[in-house]
């Protein structure tokens, strides 16, 4: 009795009946009160909306249906499916209905790994800041002895500045990230010198590169230029040069190219380091990877934080490019950056 309870159909039945008892009224009018056409006629009218109302309940009990099932789903059911309505006048009901619930559970399924990538960021993002946290307040403690020498609390204050340095340096890149990611930044399109803009990413690492004794070698085709942002392109540059630095042993060299043609213009920035392991190098522009192979043979130690080439290939896509990096442990590292005219 719930079915007709319901107000449209309430509605839907007085106005049925209301057309049938109208029309036998016509009928018995203008047949000169002939009593048994008139009777026949409210028979017809009670067959077609009798024939009506059981159809129409049918329908209402597939309606039903589809909302507990709908109603599962949104507590939690990924079981259950729509085909025994694909025929049918709710079928295409059923197809949008069944084409949301895909929707919705993609989009569950995204956020519950978006709250994964976010928590293990959150991880990351902890331990690479209390890493020289926990060094600061070493040195704090030693510069806190009253017998300490002038030459040891110079150089616990150099300390210091680095690696406050470092956490500055690990915030702002994250900062730069996250607003890549959320599409924040208006860049300045320009046609920008190649060469210059090296020049740019060079100076941020010319001085720990000359401590370290590690060679510069630069080779520039004339009039190369390349379409982008010039601050952001130095940064991307500069992360990538500074990635190089840390896995060259002294003495060792950084070489630069760069050309242009009518496709690409292109930048290849190689190493004679460390190298890079082959199992690392799919994962080298993933953030906080630092790789399996921590230190070469001689001991030198990896100082990247697995941010700085993850930022840097955000930002050269932006500009319509691609980066590529090959490797050999022990030999060193090459990054191929080409920026398209076109898209590719």
């Amino acid at each position: 009795m719930n079915f007709f309870r319901n107000g449209e159909i309430k509605k839907y039945s007085f106005i049925n009946l209301a057309v049938i008892i109208f029309t036998a009224v016509i009928i018995y009018l203008l047949s000169d009160k002939n009593i048994k056409l008139t009777a026949v006629v409210c028979a017809a009218g009670i067959v077609q909306f009798g024939i009506n109302m059981i159809f129409t309940k049918k329908r209402y009990s597939r309606l039903a249906k589809i909302s507990d099932k709908i109603d599962a789903i949104l507590h939690g059911d990924e079981h259950l499916s729509f085909e025994q309505y694909k025929e049918g006048e709710l079928s295409v009901l059923s197809d949008e209905v069944e084409k949301l619930v895909i929707r919705l559970r993609e989009q569950a399924e995204n956020l519950k790994n978006d709250k994964v990538f976010l928590a293990d960021s959150i991880a990351d993002i902890s331990h690479q800041i209390k890493t020289p946290l926990t060094s600061i307040n070493l040195i704090l403690n030693f510069l806190r002895e009253e017998d300490i020498t002038y030459d040891r609390r110079m150089d616990l204050v150099m300390e210091l500045t680095t690696l406050a340095e470092k956490i500055k340096w690990q915030i702002t890149t994250l900062l730069r990230i996250s607003r890549l990611d959320a599409d924040m930044v208006d860049f300045d399109i320009e046609n920008i010198d190649m060469g210059k803009v090296i020049d740019e990413a060079y100076s941020l690492i010319e001085i720990p590169l000359d401590i370290r004794g590690i060679e510069f070698e630069r080779s520039y085709e004339k009039k190369s230029k390349v379409k982008a942002d010039r601050e952001w392109l130095v940064e991307a540059l500069g992360n990538i040069l500074k990635n190089c630095m840390e896995h060259s042993f002294n003495g060792g060299k950084i070489s630069v190219t760069c050309e242009e043609n009518t496709i690409y213009s292109r930048i290849v920035i190689s190493d004679n380091g460390m190298g890079i392991a082959k199992e690392d190098l799919p994962h080298i522009f993933e953030r906080f990877y630092k790789g399996k192979k921590k230190n070469d043979l001689d001991g030198h130690k990896s100082e990247s934080v697995g941010i700085g080439l993850a930022l840097s290939r955000s930002i050269i896509t932006q500009f319509n490019g691609t980066i590529k990096v090959t490797s050999e442990v022990g030999k060193g590292t090459s990054f191929d950056i080409r920026f398209y005219k076109g898209v590719v």
